[in-house]
């Protein structure tokens, strides 16, 4: 996948954060909740999450740590509270995620 290949986006349950205000801003506990339900009500059409900037801009960005960050703090840390459904298909939640990529950018 490239840039001018990736999937069709939408902004239906869109996570929006609020403007920095510091240039290190430390962006804790984003409530992805509804945006990840979406993703398993819909699994044959969720590829993933996009994240972008709201005005994309040369020079604008923000920047996010990875799980091999040295500050064990900074790094990315999605934590998911999971009960399946009586008579659900499928009840390993790794079968939902196993496609997908989400991250909160510090421990909650």
């Amino acid at each position: 996948m490239t840039w001018n290949t990736q999937p069709f986006s939408t902004n239906e349950n869109e996570v929006l954060m609020p403007k920095s205000i510091t240039a290190m801003q430390d962006y804790t506990g984003i409530n992805v909740t509804s945006l990840i339900k979406d993703m398993l009500n819909n699994r044959n059409t969720s590829y993933g999450i996009m994240l972008k900037l709201k005005t994309e801009e040369y020079y604008r960005r923000v920047l996010f740590a990875t799980s091999d960050a040295p500050e064990k703090n900074k790094r990315p840390k999605l934590v998911i509270y999971y009960k399946p459904a009586i008579n659900t298909q499928y009840k390993d939640i790794n079968y939902y995620l196993q496609n997908f990529f989400v991250f909160i950018p510090k421990e909650i």
